[in-house]
């Protein structure tokens, strides 16, 4: 009976360990930080990107890199988010740049996403993906 709970212990573990806790990071690297968002979009991330991406702003950052290589998807709300954060850099003579965007990471959030949206994620795509000649 021990050994069976132990098992289970172990078994949870590994499974803990296996999945990237949810949320984002900023790195500074040179004058252009890094936001590196990790596991699922959950409300919480979402929050948490769009405080930080205010913040950053708030405090004179005009060009913002958002690396979506460790994110596990996106959702509708988090296109909101960027789109919104695309604008505003924009306005203020910015650029936000979105890398490590898969197609299949936001399919779902393509569904109901809005044409603002869909173009700040086709832009993402197409700079990570240029076309051959």
């Amino acid at each position: 009976m021990v050994t069976i709970s132990s098992s289970v212990s172990e078994r949870r573990s590994t499974q803990t360990a296996a999945r990237p806790s949810p949320g984002c990071t900023v790195v500074y690297t040179g004058a252009r930080p890094r936001l590196q968002l990790v596991g699922h979009a959950d409300r919480v991330t979402i929050n948490q990107v769009s405080g930080v991406v205010r913040g950053l702003r708030a405090v004179g950052i005009r060009h913002l890199v958002i690396d979506m290589s460790a994110a596990l998807d996106c959702d509708g709300r988090l296109l909101a988010v960027l789109a919104r954060a695309h604008a505003q850099l924009a306005d203020a003579h910015g650029e936000l740049k979105i890398t490590g965007l898969e197609v299949p990471q936001v399919l779902a959030a393509l569904r109901t996403a809005t044409l603002e949206e869909a173009f700040v994620i086709y832009d993402a795509v197409r700079r990570d993906n240029p076309a051959r000649p």
